[in-house]
C-alpha cells in the first residue's frame, strides 16, 4: 500500500470511528463540548471549530524504483509482491503528525450549562448528525 493511501485511509477511519461511536446509546459523551476547557497532550480546543487532535504516524516505508520509473513510497511490509522484474529499494522510518478536527459531539448540554439551565436534558435529545 502506498504511504498516501495508508495515511488517507487511517485518518478517514479515525473520523468514521468517532462518528459511529457518537451514534451509539452513550455516544453523546464522545467528543462532547467542553466549553472553555484547556486541553493538553494531543487534544486542542480550536474555539468555534471544536476539538482537534494530533494523529502521530511512525511508519517504516520502502522507496522503490522499477526500471526508469520514479521512486514510489510504500508502507513497509504492505503490498509486497513477487515477480521477475528487478526492484531496487531501501527501507526508512519516518515520523510525522497530522492535525485532525474531530466530529462535534454533544453541544446541547454545553449550551444549556452556559445558559444556566441544567435540567430537561437527556441523551435522546442529542443527534450527532445535527450540525445546527
Amino acid at each position: 500500500m502506498e504511504l498516501k493511501e495508508f495515511v488517507a485511509e487511517t485518518l478517514s477511519q479515525i473520523i468514521e470511528g468517532v462518528r459511529i461511536a457518537q451514534k451509539r446509546e452513550d455516544g453523546s459523551n464522545v467528543n462532547a463540548a467542553m466549553g472553555h476547557a484547556t486541553f493538553g497532550g494531543s487534544l486542542v480546543n480550536v474555539g468555534d471549530y471544536g476539538v482537534a487532535t494530533r494523529v502521530d504516524f511512525d511508519v517504516s516505508v520502502s522507496a522503490e524504483t522499477k526500471g526508469g520509473a520514479g521512486a514510489k513510497l510504500t508502507v513497509f511490509g504492505v503490498g509486497v509482491g513477487g515477480g521477475a522484474e528487478h526492484i531496487a529499494g531501501s527501507a526508512n522510518r519516518i515520523s510525522f503528525s497530522v492535525p485532525v478536527r474531530l466530529p462535534d459531539g454533544d453541544t446541547k448540554r454545553q449550551n444549556q450549562i452556559e445558559a444556566g439551565n441544567q435540567t430537561g436534558y437527556s441523551a435522546v435529545d442529542y443527534n450527532p448528525m445535527d450540525y445546527t
